[in-house]
């Protein structure tokens, strides 16, 4: 339980980083690495709560 505690809050960290440089750019590529960063932390986090492993 602890795991998806902290898996949870380390997400919404990385989400609200990812999300507030996400706004300050102003180019395409960078705006495509984001989003798959966020696709494979999301992926881990859903795959560690499925999975009941601690990926992240």
């Amino acid at each position: 339980m602890s795991n998806k505690i902290t898996g949870g809050i380390a997400v919404l960290m990385a989400l609200v980083y990812l999300l507030y440089y996400a706004i300050r750019l102003k180019t395409p590529v960078l705006w495509i690495i984001i989003v798959v960063n966020l696709s494979a932390l999301l992926y881990d986090y859903y795959t560690s709560i499925k999975e009941g492993e601690d990926h992240i």
